[in-house]
C-alpha cells in the first residue's frame, strides 16, 4: 500500500491562519491515521498477508527550512507513526518512508519557481533535484523488496537508504 497524501503552503509560521493550519493536519496527518487504522484493522480482521504499507514523506520531516514548519512537522508525525506501528505491528507489517525533497510535479513547479512565492525561500536551502515519478517507482521497488528489519523503518532519505 502507497500513502501519497499532502498538501504544501509555503509562508512563513506567523502568517498561517488556523483554517490552513486544520487542512494542513487533516490531509498530511490525520488521514493517513485513519488509512493505516483501516488497513491494520482489516488485515487483522481477515487474516490477510502481511502488509507492506509505503508512505512519501518529504526531507523537510528531517531538515529545517523557513517557510515549511507545518508541513514538515505533519510529515515528520507520520515518520514517527510509523516507527511505533514498526514496532507494535512487526512482522505482520512492514512500514517504509520515502523522504524525497522535491517530486517533479505542476505544484513544485509554482512554489520553487513562483515569483510571489520567491520571498518566502531561502534559495540556497532548496535541492536543486526535482526527483521523477520514474525515480519513486524505482524506490518503490526497491523497498517492497528490501529485508525487512523487524521493529525499524525502512527509508530512503533524498536517494539515499537507510534501513
Amino acid at each position: 500500500v502507497i500513502l501519497c497524501a499532502g498538501i504544501n503552503i509555503v509562508k512563513a509560521y506567523t502568517e498561517y491562519d488556523d483554517v490552513e493550519i486544520l487542512k494542513l493536519l487533516s490531509i498530511n496527518y490525520i488521514s493517513v491515521i485513519h488509512l493505516t487504522r483501516y488497513l491494520l484493522s482489516a488485515s487483522e480482521r481477515t487474516g490477510s498477508r502481511p502488509l507492506n504499507v509505503i508512505y512519501l514523506s518529504s526531507i523537510w520531516s528531517l531538515i529545517g527550512c523557513p517557510h515549511r514548519a507545518i508541513y514538515g512537522s505533519t510529515k515528520a508525525a507520520i515518520d514517527s507513526l510509523f516507527r511505533h506501528l514498526s514496532r507494535e505491528y512487526a512482522p505482520m507489517c512492514k512500514f517504509s518512508t520515502l523522504q524525497l525533497a522535491f517530486v517533479d510535479t505542476p505544484l513544485t513547479e509554482k512554489t520553487t519557481n513562483d515569483p510571489l512565492l520567491l520571498p518566502y525561500q531561502d534559495r540556497s536551502l532548496l535541492p536543486q533535484r526535482k526527483f521523477t515519478a520514474d525515480d519513486i517507482a524505482k524506490y518503490i521497488i526497491m523497498l517492497i523488496n528490501c529485508p525487512h528489519n523487524l521493529y525499524s523503518v525502512n527509508s530512503v532519505i533524498d536517494g539515499g537508504i537507510l534501513a
